[in-house]
């Protein structure tokens, strides 16, 4: 009989903020504390799994792994903290940021449902204009922080997502691809399948459908004024039938087919990407290329110099600030920086993994993305053949999948 997963909330979350916290250094006036705050979380889970009569071994790969890394600090000789410590978090407030998001709202809005819609390209002169706006917007909140001395990240969330969606959709090919979205949706919300759980009078109600930065996959709000349907911006560029499910779903349909469609692509790589890009609008770029085991910096030197003649630009270079088991690299297009996931920097992982996730993703920063009806493909033909030239590549292919992470 299969022994059942054992499961301990927190169990990640506690290793990220041991990490950090180690990261900066212990003042000695707190070690005693961060010791026992280590030590009693070794001992929850030898009991949790006590009581399940299982080990560390049958928790799931990414509590595992946490496990593991509470398990291996050297309790005893910790790091003190370093004049270049990080300074305590400060809040900006700028005015107005969420109100220009509604303006833009507004605008995409009326764009998408115009009659003779167009096909919307980074070339479109309505797209370029939209452009220039909301560089402009995300330029200026970024200036003001400046002057306070902060940066965007510094914001409270409502406005720092704001400022991320901004900047986002400062890149014409994402503000190109989220209008092809929002034309596509309105006409599925519309028919009389979608509206059907809706009374007569809700019908006749105005519709609103935006995508956003949010922290949910999507919501509805079904008043006496109106219908608002807020998806995260995560979905833009979704096929049909996901997009379909999503403002069924938002329309009240019941039906578990389409939550199970919406769940499944929000696991997907292109709705992650997206995510992803979207914090990457405030990230902390200053980070040390140096890890604890890894050096990125020499790892883009020797990937660089084996697979790119040594001819690639140094993009930016820095860990995330959060170990991810799923998701363990990323490339910025608008930045041109790459993120490699903490979880790689560990005595256990092969530098032949490292640098595979490297060359992945300098791959993206060489190649670029094609564009195909105005979705972005990056993982293309051309893509996956110069993939397979890495020298290890189906080692550290089998060494991924084993993590439970397989590239993409």
């Amino acid at each position: 009989m299969k022994k059942a997963t054992v499961r301990i909330k927190g169990l990640v979350s506690l290793m990220n903020d041991v990490r950090e916290r180690l990261s900066a250094g212990i003042p000695p006036e707190q070690a005693d504390d961060f010791r026992a705050e280590v030590t009693d979380g070794i001992r929850s889970v030898d009991e949790i799994c006590r009581r399940h009569h299982a080990t560390s071994n049958d928790l799931p790969a990414p509590s595992r792994r946490a496990y593991a890394y509470l398990k291996g600090i050297d309790l005893k000789h910790l790091p003190p903290p370093t004049a270049s410590a990080p300074a305590a978090a400060k809040t900006i407030r700028v005015t107005n940021v969420v109100a220009a998001c509604n303006y833009y709202h507004a605008e995409f809005a009326r764009l998408a449902t115009q009659s003779d819609a167009p096909i919307w390209t980074a070339d479109h002169p309505e797209v370029r204009r939209l452009v220039a706006a909301v560089r402009g917007h995300a330029e200026g909140i970024a200036g003001v922080c400046g002057e306070e001395g902060g940066t965007p990240a510094d914001l409270p969330t409502p406005s720092r997502r704001g400022y991320q969606w901004l900047a986002f959709l400062g890149d014409p090919d994402n503000l190109a691809l989220h209008l092809t979205t929002l034309t596509e949706v309105y006409p599925i919300a519309k028919t009389g399948a979608a509206q059907q759980m809706l009374s007569l009078a809700q019908r006749q109600l105005p519709l609103s459908i935006e995508f956003y930065a949010i922290s949910h996959l999507y919501r509805s709000c079904i008043e006496a004024d109106g219908i608002t349907i807020t998806v995260n911006e995560g979905f833009i560029g979704a096929p049909h039938p996901v997009l379909k499910a999503l403002i069924y779903t938002a329309l009240h349909h019941p039906e578990k087919q389409q939550v199970s469609q919406i769940k499944t692509y929000s696991t997907s790589d292109a709705f992650e990407e997206i995510v992803l890009a979207l914090e990457w609008t405030t990230a902390d770029l200053s980070i040390n290329t140096k890890g604890q085991h890894y050096d990125l910096a020499a790892i883009f030197d020797r990937v660089n110099v084996t697979y790119f003649v040594g001819a690639l630009p140094a993009p930016r270079l820095t860990w995330n600030k959060t170990l991810t088991h799923r998701k363990l690299g990323h490339y910025q297009f608008n930045t041109d920086t790459v993120m490699l996931s903490l979880s790689l920097d560990d005595v256990a992982i092969p530098p032949y993994v490292v640098e595979f996730v490297m060359y992945h993703e300098l791959l993206h920063k060489h190649l670029g993305v094609k564009l195909v009806n105005g979705r972005r493909y990056a993982h293309t033909t051309a893509f996956r053949d110069a993939e397979r030239r890495f020298a290890q590549y189906e080692q550290a292919q089998a060494f991924l999948s084993k993590l439970g992470a397989p590239h993409r």
